[in-house]
């Protein structure tokens, strides 16, 4: 006897709605009412106080999900993507307003709320999805506009590679040394030769963010308090490594901890890389796992 197989296949629906902006409007339409007529699109267009306007959709499944074949009536990686209905002016789209209550809640709250906000203000939010991600695609060359923002069931973003700056970038750097093994093996003098362009380096990068600070092009009107204060943080930090590379200076006792420190940091991975290729089955002897000198970074 033939065994017989059931076998499914998705066919997509493809609809569109075209809504006037109406202040306090409910959303409730059906876009693809003769093949699916109970899944429609709900929600409301609202009015902010200044004059822009914020738009919450909904793609609602309604169908009756029957005893037998339930997935007959379920919709498989739904897609809601909206889109200026005038071609002539397709960059409706703009970042969500920023959250303010926080300052009456909690001041500590709020000031992180806002640094971050300064962090990131290239990185804007134009919607936020509900069980999805939401992906924009941008106006060229303008991060704060979008011409289309779309559902997405599985949200990606290709997070770049963070890689130390050269001496080529950053001149000043020059002669700074953060090899473990040359750091390990360095006297007290050659410590902080070794080290200081560390701090210059640091301080002249911190001088050139705190230029940016009145520059408009910038876009740091709004966050000046913010952006005051991580300059402040900065120069904090820098006032800690000055210190420590003092400490080293003055206690020959530091500088003996510190060059401890970082031969067991070297020790240890030196050690790891031997292990993980052993495991690979290779055989090689462990003084010959060592990385040179440049690949090693101090922590």
């Amino acid at each position: 006897m033939r065994k017989s197989w059931k076998i499914w296949k998705r066919y997509p629906l493809k609809g569109s709605v075209t809504l006037e902006l109406e202040a306090n409007y409910e959303i409730d339409e059906i876009p693809v009412p003769d093949q699916a007529p109970s899944v429609c699109l709900r929600g409301q267009i609202r009015q902010l106080p200044d004059g822009d306007w914020m738009i919450s959709v909904f793609l609602v499944n309604g169908q009756h999900e029957p005893e037998q074949n339930k997935d007959t009536a379920w919709l498989f990686q739904p897609e809601l993507s909206v889109r200026s209905a005038h071609p002539e002016a397709p960059d409706i789209f703009i970042r969500k307003p920023l959250e303010q209550h926080t300052a009456a809640l909690d001041p500590i709250i709020h000031a992180e709320n806002q640094a971050m906000a300064m962090l990131y203000r290239n990185q804007v939010e134009f919607a936020v999805g509900h069980g999805v991600g939401v992906h924009a695609e941008l106006v060229p060359d303008t991060p704060t506009r979008a011409i289309c923002l779309s559902s997405s069931i599985i949200p990606n973003y290709e997070v770049p590679a963070t890689k130390p700056p050269t001496e080529e970038e950053i001149p000043a750097l020059k002669g700074l040394v953060l090899d473990m093994k040359r750091l390990s093996e360095a006297s007290d003098a050659e410590l902080q030769s070794m080290l200081e362009p560390l701090t210059t380096a640091y301080q002249l990068w911190i001088e050139a963010q705190a230029a940016k600070l009145g520059d408009p092009n910038e876009g740091l009107a709004e966050y000046q308090e913010a952006a005051e204060g991580a300059i402040a943080n900065c120069r904090r930090v820098l006032a800690r490594i000055e210190a420590g590379l003092a400490t080293m200076r003055d206690n020959p006792q530091a500088a003996k901890a510190f060059r401890f420190m970082n031969q067991a940091m070297w020790q240890q991975r030196i050690h790891s890389a031997y292990s993980e290729r052993r495991r690979r089955g290779e055989s090689l002897a462990l003084e010959t796992v060592d990385v040179p000198p440049g690949s090693r970074s101090l922590s």
